[in-house]
């Protein structure tokens, strides 16, 4: 498009349709760069945005209180099951998967939100092998325990 056109040699009529198309043409131009810029004001926008919540987020990590995993034998590279034992095993008692879950973000703060439903499959694989048991209470979530936490009852 940004070429020279030579127009000495064109009838004046075709100099109009030349004109007119040239206009029309710096007016799409002119339409899609304020499109653009609004398009761009809207991402800063977001970007802004995202970058606060950020910040929000960091000042809401930092104020959780973490877990040593020294402390609780508990590393990230073990499996979801193993956490999930090492959890219970250190509470000493049966606890319910979203107590079991709070621990694991207090322990592994890393761990993305989605990854809550992992507790669940994983503790039913744990009941299903019998390494705990699940008990059910009365307009409660169930909880999860070793089996020598509900032997004394």
């Amino acid at each position: 498009m940004n070429q020279q056109l030579q127009f000495e040699s064109l009838p004046p009529s075709s100099l109009e349709k030349i004109l007119q198309s040239l206009e029309s043409d710096k007016a799409e131009i002119e339409a899609k760069i304020i499109s653009l810029m609004n398009d761009r004001d809207s991402l800063n926008s977001n970007i802004k945005r995202l970058r606060e919540a950020i910040v929000e987020a960091g000042q809401a990590i930092q104020t959780t209180p973490f877990l040593s995993r020294a402390a609780y034998g508990y590393r990230t590279d073990m499996t979801w099951q193993e956490k999930i034992l090492c959890i219970i095993e250190k509470a000493g008692k049966p606890l319910k998967a979203g107590e079991i879950w709070k621990t694991m973000l207090k322990l592994e703060p890393s761990l993305h939100p989605s990854k809550r439903t992992a507790v669940d499959s994983y503790l039913s694989r744990l009941v299903d092998s019998e390494k705990l048991i699940k008990k059910k209470v009365e307009k409660s979530p169930a909880i999860y325990g070793l089996k020598e936490y509900f032997s004394e009852n």
